[in-house]
């Protein structure tokens, strides 16, 4: 699964960006904003913008912050199993259907 999340991480949802979101459940100055220091081959530290865009093989889409992978490792916290279900067996990032959901909610100018 984490896997899986990570590749997302390579197609983030595309939208501006108002700045750097840390994680609320660790402790203050624990990890310097702009340092993106790797702890492990799937967490990216406690801080982050992006957003994961992830469709469902259901037609239900999720957007989730990038920090998913952070609180799911740091903290062994786990999201809803709609959510799980939808990175497991929902398109491939980058396939055509994921491109074709993605423009959906994209926003427009």
């Amino acid at each position: 699964m984490l896997e899986r999340l990570v590749l997302f991480r390579q197609h983030p949802f595309p939208v501006l960006v108002m700045g750097v979101h840390r994680c609320t459940w660790c402790e203050p100055g624990v990890e310097k904003p702009g340092r993106m220091r790797k702890r492990s081959r799937f967490d990216f530290g406690n801080h982050g913008c992006d957003n994961l865009f992830i469709p469902g093989p259901d037609g239900r889409d999720f957007i989730a912050p990038e920090l998913i992978l952070h609180v799911i490792i740091a903290h062994q916290d786990a999201p809803p199993s709609e959510f799980l279900d939808a990175v497991m067996h929902g398109p491939d990032p980058g396939s055509s259907d994921f491109l074709a959901r993605l423009e959906r909610h994209a926003p427009t100018r």
